[in-house]
């Protein structure tokens, strides 16, 4: 199974740059009585940008991205563009996931938000590559793990079209569209393989585990893409021919019973639970 790598990113002061915007926006008492709380942000960013990801460390790694993400979705709720804007902002450099010596530097809140939260899609993607998928256990939780990597990786498209980007150069080229839309693909791709595994185990017919249904989990709009880049066209093939659903009977009642197996197996839809963000 494939995992998406870590992005990068570089050291920043925010316990500094916290603690001048508060007292120049509010008062020095307020930023005095607060500078636990910067120091406290500061040294879990600090955690983040140190992040690995091992067999017996993924858990951990995936706990410390969450909780810093919440805490910036929590400061730029309260503070909004003010913190941004001002002369105390800060610039977070990020570096390309697959080519590090590229990156792009914002002072902007959201695309840190962003970048965090590609880096929990990658956190989740090496957990559920890391599970056991020898027992029914494990298949269960890998599979669990690739969708909520899927979700994650969701979550950042969303963020990106809400502006995430920020103004100025382009994101790094791991956050384009083509890109990320293909590591959600692969992700619900490989929680499709360990129900397979899981329903070939527990000797379910071809029938119902066909393989079809692995291609199914990625979006339809990117395999279109694919395949007019082959010179089908839309819906087409290289060799001009065009691709149909099939409709009969037979194939309906196919697909009703793949839906019954996945609904006592494990689930097949992208989730990714509250607690985990």
């Amino acid at each position: 199974m494939l995992s998406i790598p870590l992005k990068q990113t570089e050291r920043v002061d925010l316990r500094r740059s916290l603690h001048a915007f508060v007292e120049a926006s509010y008062s020095t008492e307020q930023a005095d009585a607060h500078r636990d709380a910067f120091e406290e942000v500061h040294v879990l960013r600090e955690r983040v940008r140190l992040a690995t990801l091992t067999e017996k460390n993924h858990a951990a790694t995936v706990a410390t991205l969450a909780r810093y993400y919440r805490v910036v979705t929590s400061l730029r709720t309260r503070f909004g563009a003010a913190v941004e804007d001002s002369e105390f902002a800060v610039q977070f450099v990020w570096r390309d996931a697959f080519r590090p010596p590229e990156k792009v530097a914002r002072a902007d809140l959201q695309y840190e938000r962003v970048c965090v939260l590609f880096n929990v899609a990658a956190a989740l993607s090496y957990a559920g590559a890391a599970q056991k998928r020898g027992d029914e256990e494990g298949l269960r939780r890998a599979c669990q793990l690739f969708q909520q990597a899927a979700h994650a990786v969701e979550s950042v498209q969303g963020l990106l079209a809400d502006g995430g980007g920020g103004a100025g150069s382009g994101p790094t080229a791991d956050l384009s569209a083509e890109a990320l839309g293909a590591w959600r693909g692969l992700m619900l791709a490989q929680a499709q393989q360990c129900f397979y595994e899981k329903a070939a185990r527990e000797k379910i017919k071809p029938a119902v585990r066909a393989p079809r249904n692995s291609v199914r989990a990625i979006p339809r709009n990117s395999l279109s893409r694919f395949r007019s880049r082959a010179g089908g066209g839309q819906g087409g093939r290289a060799d001009g021919k065009v691709l149909r659903r099939g409709g009969g009977g037979a194939e309906r009642r196919r697909r009703r019973r793949a839906q019954a197996v996945g609904a006592k197996g494990v689930a097949l839809r992208p989730r990714l639970a509250a607690e985990d963000l």
